[in-house]
């Protein structure tokens, strides 16, 4: 086959990885036909399984298995945000404007701060990309009608609005030619059940529902231990962090952190925990977290006198500004010439959102809240009429 393995050797790899929330054969078919019918890759997390409230397992989209969706719709053209702000000068929602290559008007799709913020490192460090991104994934719900699919963050939709993919009663698990039942502890040799009566087949001995809510909240150990993998590999580098030394520990931790990063091997709480460690370690030992540079180097003492000459001391190179100033410069004057709003949005979603906006609100949160508002401002004039 094209990936280089077995069917067995795939399945039992997304069993242990990406889908180990599922329980048995039933779950784990579901999710690959979802997979399958909206072609999503489990294996870069752009589907995975989240265990549901009511139990079995919801198909989950990340927010680029939904970019993916949208980009290869046959039918899409473009896609636009309007940042809608307060007398305060604080977005207080975004909009999402889809253009289809079918329709004259396009789907317009609006996310409001005070319904959709959550409590999380995510969102408390990027509330306006979270925002957008929730904007964005019930845009492309609307505008091309995919079904059967959760987003992160409908947790609490999961009961009421998406289909569950139920479970196996317990016992009928992954056993045979499939995927072999992961529970560690060998199951008693089962004895014939004495014929239960028709009034008896829907008595549920007290308790029982707390039972299945735990079982499903908790997983069998074995689930439990593979997906708490990533879990020991974040607190080892958390760990490394915080024994760190000096500048060259701390960038040979932070290096095994990116590599990880760049194979999307933690999720964003790991990584905001993860990047909380680094920039305490940074602080602590006084290191710049951008350049990897003594904030305060100490002072190289003057030599002692002796018959031969005094050494020159080497000269200490200038501190060169953060690499991303030139780039923000370069954004503002774009954004300063931009004569459309679709313009002043591609300039957003391209070249500011994503790995720059990450690295100058790392730096400096001051900074990165300016460019927003400059481009809302930019917009704003841009619509106004003329």
């Amino acid at each position: 086959m094209r990936l280089g393995v077995t069917e067995q050797e795939l399945q039992d790899t997304l069993v242990a990885t990406v889908f180990a929330g599922c329980r048995n054969k039933s779950e784990f078919l579901a999710l690959c036909i979802v997979a399958n019918e909206y072609q999503l890759n489990p294996l870069i997390k752009e589907i995975y399984a989240f265990p549901a409230k009511g139990g079995g397992v919801v198909p989950m989209v990340s927010v680029d298995g939904w970019i993916s969706l949208m980009n290869r719709h046959e039918q899409f053209d473009s896609i636009e945000f309007e940042y809608h702000v307060n007398g305060k000068d604080e977005v207080e929602a975004i909009e999402a404007v889809i253009y289809r290559k079918d329709k004259e008007r396009p789907t317009k799709i609006i996310e409001y701060m005070d319904e959709c913020e959550r409590n999380t490192d995510p969102w408390r460090k990027s509330p306006k990309r979270m925002l957008r991104h929730r904007a964005l994934i019930q845009g492309v719900r609307v505008a091309f009608g995919f079904s059967g699919i959760s987003a992160p963050d409908d947790e609490h939709l999961v009961e009421g609005d998406y289909q569950v993919v139920p479970s196996l009663p317990d016992g009928a698990g992954f056993t045979g030619d499939t995927v072999e039942q992961r529970d560690p502890t060998p199951s008693p040799t089962p004895t014939p059940a004495a014929t239960k009566p028709a009034s008896a087949a829907k008595t549920e001995t007290p308790g029982a529902a707390e039972q299945k809510t735990a079982t499903i909240d908790q997983g069998d150990p074995s689930a439990s231990e593979e997906q708490s993998e990533q879990d020991k590999e974040c607190d080892l580098l958390i760990a490394d962090f915080e024994e760190s030394k000096n500048a060259e520990e701390l960038g040979t931790t932070r290096n095994a952190w990116l590599d990880k990063q760049d194979r999307n091997y933690f999720d964003e709480d790991q990584n905001a925990d993860i990047e909380d460690a680094f920039n305490v370690a940074c602080e602590r030992l006084g290191i710049d977290p951008n350049t990897g540079q003594l904030l305060n180097p100490p002072e190289t003492p003057a030599p002692s006198p002796t018959p031969s000459p005094a050494p020159t001391p080497t000269p200490v190179p200038a501190a060169s500004e953060p690499d991303y100033l030139p780039k923000v410069r370069a954004l503002r004057e774009k954004l300063a010439r931009a004569k459309t709003v679709r313009a002043v949005d591609t300039m957003d979603m391209n070249e500011w959102c994503g790995p720059l906006r990450d690295q100058v609100e790392t730096a400096d949160s001051r900074l990165a809240r300016s460019v927003d508002n400059d481009i809302a401002a930019r917009k704003r004039e841009l619509q106004a009429p003329k």
